[in-house]
This record gives C-alpha cells, structure tokens and sequence, in this order.
C-alpha cells in the first residue's frame, strides 16, 4: 500500500498515475484507469477532442482517428467530499489517500524517496501556487489563502490537483 502524497511525488517525478501518462492511447487509459467513466465529445471534425471523467482523474484526447491523451488531470479537491473516490482508490490501486493532501507532505517524500531538486513554483494567481518538476509538462496546483481553510475543498497549503500534459504548459 502506498500513502497519496507517495503517489503524487512519484506522478511528479515520472509524469504518470496508476500505470499511464498523457500521450497514452484510449485502450491503455482504459486498461489503468478502468472502463467507468463519462465521455464528452466536442470540436468540429478533425479537430475533435474527448474527455473523459474517471471520477480522481479526467483523461482528454486528441487527434480523433488514434484518441491519443494529451492531458490527464488527479482531481484531488474531489476526495474532500467523494468518500467513495478515497475507497476506490483504496481498493482498486493501493493508494491510502486523505481527503486532504498537504504540499509539504509531498514536497518530503520527494525530497527523502527521490532526493528530487525543490519544484520550481511555475505560475501563481490570486489563492493559488503552481510548481513544476520538468518545465511545465507536470504540475501541481496549490491553495495559496492564509483564509482558506479545509471544509467541502482542500484548505491553505492543500494540493487542488496535479496536471500532466504531452505539450508544456505554459508559465503565466
């Protein structure tokens, strides 16, 4: 077993999660992140794009005739209030989550398990602080708000959700 904040620093190092990354193809998503999910599709032909919501994680592909995934996204505000995405996660990956994730949990299993350089903080905006470990292609987004604190979402410090993409994401 395997704790969430352990997860997420070796999804920071690698740029993958239960197995699969962005640039993955639909049949390799499914087969990590299981077959439950809603699926929205949208765009003008050939330049549709698909999104899928496995609850903890949202998958989006592009380039229609393969759907190959270009972002995935752990949506770990959700855990605050989805007691049943803590369980899954549990039961199906081996991953003890709490419904809250601090930044510095985080930031000490990638200094002690990897021995990782410091993330860089990426980009920020009003409340929130964005860190990156490879220029962009995976990211952490936290709750910056001394007046924020932990009720229905993830409180001052907390993680809101890590971001990995086949393109960098650009530094605001």
């Amino acid at each position: 077993m395997m704790t969430g904040a352990e997860l997420l620093a070796r999804t920071l190092v690698t740029g993958e999660v239960f197995g699969v990354s962005a640039g993955a193809s639909r049949e390799a998503i499914a087969e990590g992140l299981g077959r439950d999910f809603a699926e929205e599709v949208g765009g003008r032909s050939g330049l549709r794009v698909m999104r899928r919501d496995y609850g903890l994680i949202e998958a989006t592909f592009s380039e229609e005739r393969e759907w190959t995934c270009t972002w995935m996204r752990i949506e770990l505000h959700r855990l605050a209030l989805q007691e049943n995405l803590l369980h899954e996660a549990l039961m199906r990956h081996g991953i003890a989550f709490e419904n809250y994730t601090p930044w510095s949990g985080v930031l000490s299993v990638l200094d002690v398990t990897y021995a990782f350089p410091q993330p860089q903080e990426f980009r920020s905006g009003p409340g929130n602080r964005s860190f990156s470990v490879d220029e962009g292609h995976t990211i952490a987004l936290t709750v910056d708000d001394s007046d924020t604190e932990r009720n229905d979402y993830p409180g001052n410090g907390d993680i809101w959700a890590i971001e990995m993409s086949t393109f960098a994401l650009p530094a605001l």
